[in-house]
């Protein structure tokens, strides 16, 4: 039978790659309907025994000694299921409005979605002690899109980060607030998720100091264009 072919795999196991990639195929085969409720079961617990083998330490060996292979192993990181349906949740997040269009600008698609988020918690509660993870899957993008939005917002002035750190102990998560006065203004008088005021063109001269160094040359010269066309439309009626 194909659940006492996994049992078999797992008890030859000599690492804890083996028993990963039993389990893999484990729920994948549970999924179509090859092995039973009972038998997945089964061969789920002989997997959990086995990585607890791999975990404690030789005949001889104090734990000082020896550190576990949970703690030599990389964290895995999360990965969305369905990249299309995060591809879809970064756009309507990022088209939210949470931002005032003027500060979007300064920040790519997937960092606009991961503020937005942040946004709408600090609307809710006055600030935002999500964790990465939890702000990337909210709005679909990546733990590395969360982290250079935050950074970024914070090198403009935009958030404020309180860090809380623990001796001796995990850090609890940081402390988001906005520390623009017209984004607060924005979440304040604005709506959120629904749509805060219709978007017009990005005036380069309205935008906070520093903000205008990030922007592409091709937004500059939009930007440009668009300024001229009001001064010449200005001009004539004049």
């Amino acid at each position: 039978m194909l659940a006492e072919q996994f049992t078999t795999a797992v008890t030859a196991a000599r690492s804890t790659a083996a028993p990963d990639s039993v389990a893999r195929l484990l729920w994948k085969a549970h999924a179509e309907g090859h092995v039973t409720d009972a038998e997945a079961e089964a061969v789920a617990g002989a997997i959990q025994r086995r990585r607890a083998a791999f975990s404690r330490p030789p005949a001889g060996v104090t734990l000082s000694q020896a550190a576990p292979v949970s703690a030599r192993r990389k964290p895995i990181r999360p990965r969305s299921p369905d990249r299309q349906a995060s591809l879809e949740r970064r756009r309507r997040c990022a088209a939210s409005g949470a931002l005032p269009p003027q500060l979007a600008a300064a920040f790519t698609t997937a960092e606009i979605a991961a503020l937005s988020i942040i946004a709408l918690e600090v609307r809710k509660h006055g600030a935002c002690i999500l964790p990465i993870d939890a702000i990337a899957a909210r709005s679909g993008t990546s733990r590395s899109s969360v982290g250079n939005a935050i950074r970024l917002a914070e090198r403009l002035g935009f958030l404020q980060r309180v860090e809380r750190r623990r001796a001796g102990r995990r850090s609890e998560t940081n402390i988001l607030k906005v520390t623009s006065r017209e984004w607060r203004a924005w979440l304040q008088h604005g709506k959120p998720g629904v749509g805060l005021k219709s978007l017009s063109t990005t005036d380069i001269n309205s935008l906070p100091k520093g903000t205008s160094r990030i922007i592409s040359w091709r937004d500059r010269a939009f930007c440009g264009k668009q300024k001229q066309k009001k001064e010449r439309t200005r001009e004539e009626r004049n």
